[in-house]
């Protein structure tokens, strides 16, 4: 496949397919994220016939959580990433515990500026395996999901990790990116030329899975995934099982889970992994 027009990933995340197909190599997002699909992404950009550091002439990305499209909207600025890593490196020398504390009692994220795009890496850092969201009940950012977490272990407050992550990010050449807040508004900042080229990868929150704290169920996944099919687009849909709806209307189905190395997610009920395509898979996958 020639390189998209447009790459979309309207439940983003940390639009870890995205940054594999800017930069190839081992390129992910800044952390390791609850249901990342970081070593799922050579796989599944194969079987939509595209190559790692082929890149796309735009972005589109959709991510309801706004602390999440602050760090997204960060990717193509070197400058706040750059700001972002020297902001934890200062942190670096604090006190584990009283830095975590007073990071997530600081408020709600939504500006994409290098000290509150480095408070969201610092807290998911320093908390790995675990989905760390604002809680506005509580006044602070908390753990959510049923995952566990490394509060007090020898993984607590690894900023470096963050902070080389942040590095890795500053030097890629990123084509125009947008990002929104919802997944259905992307297909109308989309051209239609645009679209009859256009690959989406849809990521949804899994069924009978640890939940990510945002609503945005079946049904609407696969609305959102025909209403791209119809303007042309190539459509994938990353579940832990086949969206049987869809295969009944000749999508293919493809089972990954066995083309990556490595471990299984930590803490996870998720053992398998499908992409639900629409048309045949563009590589030698097999149905």
């Amino acid at each position: 496949m020639s390189r998209p027009a447009v790459f979309v990933e309207p439940c983003a995340g940390l639009a870890n397919l995205s940054i594999r197909l800017a930069a190839g190599g081992d390129s992910r997002g800044p952390v390791g994220r609850f249901g990342a699909k970081a070593k799922y992404a050579d796989a599944i950009l194969d079987l939509l016939g595209l190559a790692p550091g082929m890149g796309a002439d735009r972005y589109l990305w959709a991510e309801a959580d706004p602390a999440v499209r602050a760090v997204l909207r960060a990717y193509p600025d070197p400058e706040i990433l750059s700001g972002a890593a020297e902001q934890i490196a200062a942190w670096e020398q604090e006190d584990a515990l009283l830095l975590w504390e007073r990071l997530r009692h600081a408020g709600p994220i939504s500006e994409t500026s290098p000290e509150e795009v480095a408070r969201w890496v610092a807290l998911l850092s320093s908390n790995r395996l675990i989905n760390v969201a604002w809680d506005e009940t509580r006044g602070r950012f908390s753990n959510t999901g049923n995952g566990g977490d490394t509060f007090g272990g020898p993984e607590f407050c690894n900023l470096a990790r963050g902070r080389a992550g942040l590095e890795r990010l500053v030097g890629i050449e990123w084509s125009p990116v947008e990002v929104a807040s919802d997944a259905r508004s992307l297909l109308r900042l989309a051209t239609p030329e645009e679209s009859r080229r256009a690959v989406v990868f849809i990521d949804p929150p899994y069924r009978a899975t640890s939940g990510y704290g945002f609503q945005f169920g079946r049904r609407d996944v696969i609305r959102l995934a025909l209403s791209w099919v119809r303007a042309g687009a190539l459509v994938a849909i990353s579940e832990a099982e086949p969206i049987a709806a869809l295969a009944r209307l000749g999508w293919s189905v493809v089972e990954i889970t066995r083309r990556v190395s490595g471990k299984r997610t930590h803490f996870s009920k998720q053992q398998r992994e499908f992409l639900t395509i629409s048309g045949r898979p563009r590589s030698g996958g097999s149905q």
